[in-house]
C-alpha cells in the first residue's frame, strides 16, 4: 500500500477547485490554486465527516435469538420457472477484490463463480454514491433523478433559515418495483438484507418477506446465511418460484478485526479498536505524522479488505444453501454487485461520499444457466435490473452515470464532498458536473482523478447537462419521511 500524505493529498485536490473557480469567473492565475489548497486545508475536518469508524474486536460473540434456534434444512425445491436473485455486496469497490486483481485473496467465491461460467466486469459503475439510490435503481431500472429516493435538497426560506426537516425523499410512488413486477409474475418475493435501509423508503414494496437485520445485532456473527436458511424453511413455498434480494453488510463499520490466521501480512488486529479510533481523531486534527498516517491508513484497509472477505464468504454460504435445497435446478439468473465502494483516505476522504472512482466503481457479476450475454464496459450497474426480469440487457443501453447529493445536516462540510455531483463515462473517459462546475478526466492518463480539465466544448457535453438538469428538477420535492427511516439512517451513519 503506497504512502498517504495528508496535505500533498489536499494540494492535489486543489486543481479540481481552481477550475471552479475560474470557470465561476474568479481569477485564473497559480495563486488562486494555493488558496483553494490553502481553504482546503483549513476546511478539511468538516470534509472527511463527522462520525469515527467503529472497530469490534474478535472475540466470543453473542447471537440474537432467532439466531439461536437451529433452523431445520429447507424441504427440496422444485419451482416450475427459474430462481432470480439479486446478491449486493454493499461497501464493495472493484479494486479490493482479487476478482478483479487485488493482491489479497478478498473474493474467492466471485473467482468461484467467474470459474463456472458467471461473466462479469471490474468497470461497473453504480448509479448513486450510498445505500439508499443505488439499491431504488437496481430495483426500479430507473436513474436516480426519476426514482426521486436520495437525500434532500436543502432548503431555505428569504431569510437563510432552513425549512426542510427531511433526510432524505422515498421512492417515488409511481415507479414499480421488480419485487412487485416479479410478484405479478407468481414468484414469492424475498428480502434477506444485513442492511436494514432496505425494509423502509418504499424499498421494500413488493416482497412478501422482509428480513432486515436487528439493530442491536453482534457484527461478529454473520446474519443473512443463517437467516436465508430459516426463512426457505419456514417462510417460503417450495413449490413456487423464488425472487430473492441479498444483502451483505460486513464491509461497512463497524468492522471486525480481521483474523491473523489470514495470509494477509496484518497488523496487530487486538490494536485496533482503540488505537484505530484515537489515531483517526487525530488525523481528522491533522495531528498524526507522516509514519502514523501510514499506519493508520493500513489498518483501515486490513479492516476493510476483511470485511470485503466476510461479505464474500457469506456469499458463498447462501448460494450454496439455494443450491443444496435445490433452487437453482429449474434454471437461474443471479446478479451480484455493490451498491457503492468506500473512500479509504484517498482525496482526503472517507466512508461513501461523492463520484469518485474509489466509491462508484464497484464489481460485477452476472451467472446463468441461460444466455449470458457479453458486458461492455464501462457498464452500467443498474442493468442488473433487466437482466434479473428478462435475462437479457436492455435496449438501448442506460448510461453509464453516478450521481451523488450530499447530506444536507452536514452542514459543516466543505469541499468537492458536500456538492451534488453528477458522473458520466464514455469508455476511458469521466465527465463530471461539480456543483455548477463541468470538468473531464482522461482515466488512463490520470487514474487517480488529479488533474481534472475544463470540458469545453465536450460533444457528449449535452448528455451531461441533460443530466444534471433533471437532478436539479428533483429539489422541489415534497414529502415526509418515517421515522424509523431516520432511525436506520442514523444507525448505519448517513446521519447525526
Amino acid at each position: 500500500m503506497a504512502s498517504f500524505d495528508r496535505r500533498a493529498a489536499l494540494r492535489l485536490i486543489a486543481p479540481l477547485l481552481w477550475v471552479a473557480a475560474c470557470q465561476g469567473g474568479a481569477s485564473c492565475n497559480r495563486d488562486g490554486a494555493d488558496q483553494a489548497s490553502t481553504a482546503a486545508e483549513q476546511e478539511v475536518s468538516g470534509d472527511m465527516g463527522d462520525g469515527i469508524y467503529e472497530v469490534i474486536p474478535r472475540g466470543p460473540f453473542h447471537l440474537d435469538e432467532d439466531l439461536k434456534v437451529d433452523a431445520r434444512e429447507p424441504a427440496p425445491a422444485t419451482p416450475k420457472a427459474p430462481t432470480v436473485v439479486l446478491a449486493v455486496l454493499d461497501t464493495v469497490r472493484a479494486d479490493h477484490t482479487s476478482l478483479c486483481g487485488y493482491s489479497r485473496k478478498t473474493t474467492a467465491y466471485l473467482e468461484a463463480l467467474k470459474e463456472r461460467g458467471a461473466v462479469y466486469s471490474c468497470r461497473a459503475y453504480t448509479p448513486g454514491d450510498w445505500s439508499l439510490p443505488t439499491h431504488a435503481s437496481y430495483f426500479t431500472g430507473v436513474s436516480v433523478a426519476r426514482h426521486g429516493a436520495h437525500y434532500a435538497h436543502d432548503a431555505k426560506d428569504e431569510n437563510g433559515e432552513r425549512i426542510r426537516s427531511l433526510y432524505v425523499y422515498p421512492l417515488r410512488e409511481d415507479v414499480r418495483t421488480l419485487a412487485e413486477e416479479m410478484r405479478d409474475r407468481g414468484y414469492q418475493t424475498v428480502l434477506v438484507s444485513d442492511n436494514g435501509l432496505l425494509g423502509e423508503a418504499g424499498l421494500q414494496r413488493g416482497f412478501s418477506v422482509v428480513a432486515t437485520r436487528p439493530r442491536k445485532h453482534d457484527p461478529r456473527a454473520d446474519w443473512v446465511p443463517p437467516t436465508l436458511l430459516r426463512v426457505l424453511a419456514e417462510e417460503v413455498d417450495p413449490s413456487k418460484p423464488l425472487f430473492l434480494v441479498l444483502n451483505y453488510l460486513q464491509a461497512h463499520d463497524p468492522w471486525v478485526a480481521p483474523d491473523l490466521s489470514l495470509d494477509w501480512d496484518l497488523l496487530d488486529p487486538q490494536m485496533a479498536p482503540a488505537d484505530f479510533k484515537s489515531g483517526f481523531r487525530r488525523f481528522l486534527r491533522a495531528g498524526l505524522k507522516p509514519g502514523d498516517e501510514r499506519l493508520l491508513r493500513r489498518q483501515l484497509t486490513d479492516l476493510y479488505d476483511y470485511g470485503v472477505y466476510r461479505e464474500d464468504q457469506a456469499l458463498q454460504r447462501s448460494l450454496s444453501t439455494l443450491e443444496r435445497a435445490g433452487w437453482l435446478r429449474a434454471g437461474f439468473r443471479i446478479g451480484i454487485t455493490a451498491d457503492h465502494g468506500e473512500m479509504l483516505m484517498e482525496h482526503g476522504m472517507w466512508r461513501h461520499l461523492f463520484v469518485y472512482e474509489g466509491n462508484t466503481r464497484v464489481p460485477f457479476l452476472y451467472w446463468t444457466d441461460g444466455d449470458s450475454p457479453s458486458l461492455p464496459e464501462p457498464f452500467p450497474a443498474i442493468a442488473v435490473h433487466s437482466l434479473l426480469r428478462d435475462g437479457r440487457l436492455p435496449d438501448p443501453m442506460p448510461a453509464v452515470a453516478s450521481v451523488a447529493i450530499p447530506n444536507p445536516d452536514a452542514g459543516r462540510r466543505k469541499g468537492p464532498g458536500s456538492m451534488p455531483a453528477v458522473a458520466m463515462w464514455f469508455g476511458d473517459e469521466k465527465l463530471v458536473w461539480i456543483g455548477g462546475t463541468y470538468m473531464r478526466i482522461d482515466l488512463v492518463e490520470d487514474p487517480d482523478e488529479l488533474a481534472p480539465k475544463p470540458l469545453g466544448n465536450h460533444p457528449k457535453r449535452s448528455e451531461l447537462e441533460a443530466l444534471v438538469a433533471a437532478i436539479e428538477a428533483g429539489k422541489d420535492r415534497r414529502g415526509e419521511v418515517d421515522p424509523a427511516l431516520v432511525e436506520q439512517l442514523r444507525a448505519l451513519g448517513y446521519v447525526e
